[in-house]
């Protein structure tokens, strides 16, 4: 799994390495988190200012801090975890509370909200 998947989702590690069934297992978990992160546009990251931009129009969609926190344009929609730029528009993933190693990720006091804007907003028959 690469680091960006890793920094949007987290990943699955192995208790005993020495286990050939719990091998399996995480490299199949693993495996589905990359797969459905494809849908999503994770280059947007400010690794400088620890923020997720929006690829529409470049505004902060979330961030560690208050400061980023203040400036978000991330809405929240009426369907659970979807929302979107307030500026622009652009259709997002949202998880309140993302965990790394068990452990809700707080800073500066406050859980994190990890948002995923998707890759592209065309709609495309299938």
């Amino acid at each position: 799994m690469n680091d960006k998947h890793k920094r949007a989702f987290g990943c699955f590690s192995l208790q005993d390495p020495n286990d050939a069934e719990q091998c399996n297992l995480v490299a199949q978990l693993n495996a589905a988190i990359e797969r459905y992160l494809d849908d999503f546009d994770l280059d947007t990251y400010d690794e400088e200012n620890e923020r997720r931009l929006c690829p529409g129009c470049k505004s902060t969609l979330s961030g560690n801090g208050l400061s980023s926190l203040l400036s978000s344009t991330f809405v929240w929609g009426l369907v659970h975890g979807e929302g979107y730029c307030s500026h622009c528009g652009w259709l997002c993933r949202a998880y309140h509370v993302p965990k790394h190693e068990g452990k809700p990720i707080i800073e500066d006091g406050e859980p994190v909200v990890n948002v995923l804007p998707y890759k592209s907003l065309e709609l495309k028959e299938e």
